[in-house]
């Protein structure tokens, strides 16, 4: 899920100033991710499961006041992470957890569905494991937006965001990343509609694009990155751009969402507890 520690420490990788961007900003991802969560549930006294969760930073912040796993299936990642003693570590596959039906009262996917080979069932094999009214946090970035097939957000790449799985790693990883051609943790995007198609019938949702959109226009430095993004950011921070942004961005299933947006942020619950 989470790429190992020898590709994120790797200064000569194409993608490392990218990641230690990652690094530097993952307690402001964290909050950012806690500030969404404090508008569903209370994220206090809670079990927490933080699937992939890479680096560890937004499963430290979510230890303080709560009993979290943080779950990688990279057993170089979770060694690097922070310790606390309310967060427990363990190296497993996010489709294969090994714990209790009902066992959590939030589940975190965080930039983690894109890294892992036919995740269309992965809601539906992790939902047993989560609480009656428990909910699942799930942020994505988006295939068909715009922005993402300018700049691939992982690859750095314009076009990339539009191919399948099978075509970046018959193409991509060979021709690019020729010492990575046997990973199976590279990114490949979901569009809206496949992320629909993986939530299924019997769950409600809430997208929060004009929340992202507002943190990002008021400087929180945890939602995006890449050098492309972090320009546009500049120039929307204009006046003129930033009301017609705001007037804009909303948080339905519509055009903006499925073609523009470059991250989905979603909050997930069973149908009727939403």
């Amino acid at each position: 899920m989470a790429i190992k520690a020898s590709y994120r420490e790797n200064i000569a990788h194409p993608n490392f100033e990218r990641w230690k961007r990652g690094r530097e900003v993952a307690v402001n991802r964290g909050l950012f991710l806690k500030s969404i969560l404090e508008q569903v549930c209370s994220p206090e006294g809670k079990t927490i499961l933080d699937i992939g969760s890479g680096i560890g930073g937004t499963a430290l912040l979510l230890s303080e006041n709560n009993h979290c796993i943080s779950l990688d299936i990279s057993l170089d990642s979770l060694k690097d992470q922070p310790k606390s003693k309310s967060l427990s570590c363990i190296c497993a596959d996010g489709k294969k957890l090994p714990f209790r039906a009902e066992t959590f009262d939030i589940i975190i996917l965080q930039d983690v569905i894109e890294h892992i080979g036919q995740a269309g069932t992965l809601l539906h094999d992790i939902f047993p494991f989560l609480k009656p009214d428990g909910v699942i946090y799930l942020s994505t970035p988006n295939r068909f937006s715009i922005l993402n097939i300018l700049s691939d957000p992982h690859w750095g790449i314009p076009g990339v965001a539009l191919l399948t799985r099978s075509q970046i790693k018959k193409y991509v990883l060979p021709l690019l990343r020729s010492s990575e051609r046997d990973r199976e943790d590279f990114a490949a995007l979901y569009s809206f509609r496949k992320v629909m198609n993986m939530f299924g019938q019997n769950v409600a949702y809430r997208l929060w694009t004009s929340f992202a959109v507002g943190e990002l226009l008021n400087g929180n430095k945890g939602i995006v990155w890449s050098n492309l993004h972090l320009k546009l950011v500049k120039v929307i921070s204009y006046r003129c751009i930033r009301s017609f942004i705001l007037r804009c961005v909303n948080n339905n299933p519509g055009m903006i969402n499925r073609f523009l947006t470059p991250t989905f942020y979603f909050t997930v619950k069973r149908h009727e507890n939403f």
